[in-house]
């Protein structure tokens, strides 16, 4: 599977030699696939209202259909183009989790779309099996552009843009754990809005086009929030630690499941205060700042959240998410125009 692969490549591919085994060239079409059957409407819950989604950014959208759906599966497809490993296109599959009021006549999900995506329509792909026996199946076109990002240039330690054999390895063996970690899905694990980890607030950084030390170019797929030496960091949401431990550019690191294929993951910490298996709950203080990691970087928290296998600006998760929980909250499909 390689719905991860693409998510922590930058901390992978510290070598302008390095590879990343199994990824695959993009072999997506230029036009949607024509759907076979088209009974449910969808909503897409932006401020324009059209199936449009921008790099680093999620969408929510609704499914509705006057026969009840049942097993609902699907996809969002897409190809990105990262930099950093010379333009090679490759394939975000992006496996959607789907959140169905209960009477299923109304299935709600949230789409993402990586960094360094290929611009272009694109197509959903959904099925669901209907009362009426039949099988709904849709492929929707959404239109995918790039985003508005910033260019950074970094000195940082020689090891992170030159790393040793030895370092590598150990990069190496960080991806592959974050691999076994983020291809799993959950059942859904919370019902409130997300929260930022910390109250100092944020250096606005997602996205940011990085150049380290002259060489070595890079995304920044995660949002630095101001913390000094100690500041208590809390979960983010409900959910279970799925990693309790230290990798080399991360430091100790705490990576949480909050099901549906969400995950948070914070960085650089210098203590830990909850270890792998264990439930959390929304702002739960679960480890205190600091600067661990192989790059040496000056006290400050790390936050990454990944969606269906996408890291996304987590401001911008957020949001959706609370939409979601809103729309929920009023037990009835709203239109964007509806929303507080």
């Amino acid at each position: 599977m390689i719905t991860s692969r693409r998510d922590f490549i930058g901390s992978l591919l510290c070598a302008s030699g390095a590879l990343v085994a199994g990824c695959r060239t993009a072999q997506l079409a230029d036009k949607p696939i024509v759907a076979r059957h088209t009974t449910p409407l969808i909503t897409s819950y932006n401020d324009s209202g059209q199936p449009e989604l921008v790099e680093g950014k999620t969408l929510l959208i609704s499914l509705i259909s006057p026969s009840a759906m049942a097993q609902p599966e699907g996809s969002f497809p897409l190809a990105f183009e990262p930099e950093s490993i010379g333009g090679e296109q490759l394939i975000e599959p992006q496996p959607l989790f789907f959140y169905p009021d209960a009477d299923s006549h109304v299935i709600r999900t949230i789409l993402s779309a990586p960094l360094d995506v290929i611009a272009g329509l694109r197509p959903l792909l959904f099925t669901a099996q209907e009362k009426s026996s039949e099988k709904a199946e849709l492929s929707p076109p959404f239109s995918v552009r790039r985003g508005f990002y910033r260019e950074a240039t970094l000195t940082l330690d020689k090891n992170f843009s030159s790393p040793t054999p030895e370092i590598t390895r150990q990069q190496q063996q960080d991806f592959a754990e974050m691999v076994d970690i983020l291809k799993f899905r959950t059942e859904r694990h919370w019902s409130k809005p997300f929260m930022m980890p910390t109250d100092k607030g944020d250096i606005d950084n997602f996205g940011d086009r990085r150049t380290v030390n002259g060489t070595k170019r890079y995304r920044h797929r995660g949002l630095d929030l101001h913390a000094p030496m100690g500041t208590p960091v809390q979960a983010v949401n409900d959910g279970i630690v799925v990693l309790s431990g230290e990798q080399w550019t991360a430091g100790q690191t705490i990576c949480i499941d909050h099901g549906g294929g969400i995950f948070s993951k914070y960085a650089h910490l210098s203590e830990k205060r909850v270890s792998k298996g264990e439930k959390v709950t929304r702002g739960q203080v679960i480890a205190l700042s600091g600067n661990s990691g192989g790059q040496k970087p000056p006290p400050h928290l790390h936050l990454d959240i990944i969606v269906n296998g996408t890291h996304v600006d987590p401001k911008d998760f957020m949001r959706t998410a609370e939409q979601l929980v809103q729309v929920e909250a009023a037990g009835k499909h709203l239109l964007p125009s509806e929303r507080s």
